[in-house]
């Protein structure tokens, strides 16, 4: 009996040194699509790696999650009974001990998650899309239900998105959502793909589905004119937009975007914090944004954007694009 302790602790130690040594293989190939329903979720000794098993639409029935090296977006929900969908790139191992009967030792390596976006608790992938019919192309339709923001339970990293624009369509995408079928946003409005409010003359029936490359040719459309807006606007009240941080026009987009601006009304109709801009008074600008009904009706969005006018925090932008997958992969 103590012989067969001893080698089962030598054996062990082997199996340590393996997993601690042994580096994650990295693909040359690329990422590699996966999706599916979870069924089952357990912890690996020792690499501190999660095995995921699900009913595999695409890819490896079997994946690995590696805290600090795999990425998790909306709804941040990898438990049995939600869809996730990502991408794998790599090996990573896992090791799991089965003490009767009889013991038993599974050491085996898997493909390793680079990133993952999943359904929330009772929802279902693909907003009643037909489930085979699941492919990389259809994050969208995992995008969180409303516009307010949720943090993810480990943020990892904050990467710069990219270029100016990148960064300001990213960061609204985050903001609104990203929805292939219509849904009524918060004021009862029916709306579609990234925040676009639908009016009497689109064609645009309850059980439509659009594509991501259509959501993205409507959203072009309307961040051009979001954009345009916000420069009338800046302009109507003396302040020069190109003069401004990137930052701080990626605020004024968002809520040019989110309320209109003509007219007077919506972002044009904000005079103080204007005036405030103008004065280079950050501080009042970003309390003129709080102190409004937009900041009372948006909270964590009007806080956040108060919070970059007045820092010109670009990090601020970042994070909260890195919380979406759509709006991640978006920057790219």
């Amino acid at each position: 009996m103590k012989k067969r302790s001893t080698q089962l602790f030598f054996l062990l130690m082997a199996i340590v040194l393996f997993m601690v040594g042994c580096p994650v293989a990295k693909a040359q190939v690329g990422q590699i699509p996966f999706g599916g329903l979870i069924v089952k979720v357990l912890p690996c000794l020792v690499s501190g790696n999660i095995m995921i098993t699900h009913t595999s639409v695409a890819g490896s029935p079997i994946v690995m999650y590696q805290p600090g090296v795999s990425r998790l977006y909306s709804y941040f929900q990898l438990t049995p009974g939600n869809w996730m969908l990502g991408n794998t790139l790599g090996m990573a191992p896992c090791l799991q001990l089965v003490p009767f009967p009889p013991f038993v030792i599974n050491l085996g390596t898997y493909p390793l998650i680079s990133m993952v976006g999943t359904s929330g608790a009772g929802m279902t992938a693909g907003s009643g899309a037909d489930v085979g019919g699941l492919n990389n192309d259809d994050f969208g339709s995992l995008s969180r239900a409303d516009n307010e923001d949720i943090t993810p339970a480990v943020y990892e990293s904050i990467e710069p998105c990219g270029e100016s624009d990148n960064t300001t369509s990213s960061y609204i995408i985050a903001n609104e959502g990203w929805r292939n079928s219509p849904y009524f946003d918060s004021l009862g409005n029916r709306t579609i793909g990234v925040g676009h409010l639908i009016t009497g003359d689109e064609p645009f029936n309850a059980n439509q589905i659009l594509t991501n490359d259509q959501v993205a040719a409507l959203y072009e459309q309307d961040y051009i004119r979001a954009k345009e807006e916000a420069i009338l606007a800046a302009a109507a009240h003396g302040v020069d937009f190109d003069s401004l941080s990137d930052t701080r026009q990626a605020v004024l987009i968002d809520m040019s975007f989110n309320m209109g601006a003509q007219g007077g009304g919506g972002l044009a109709g904000f005079h103080n914090m204007w005036s405030e801009i103008a004065k280079d008074n950050w501080n009042g600008a970003a309390n003129e944004i709080l102190d409004s009904q937009y900041g009372s009706q948006l909270k964590e969005r009007s806080r956040r954007n108060a919070e970059a006018m007045r820092t010109d925090d670009r990090s601020i932008l970042d994070k909260h694009i890195n919380s979406d997958f759509q709006a991640w992969q978006f920057c790219e």
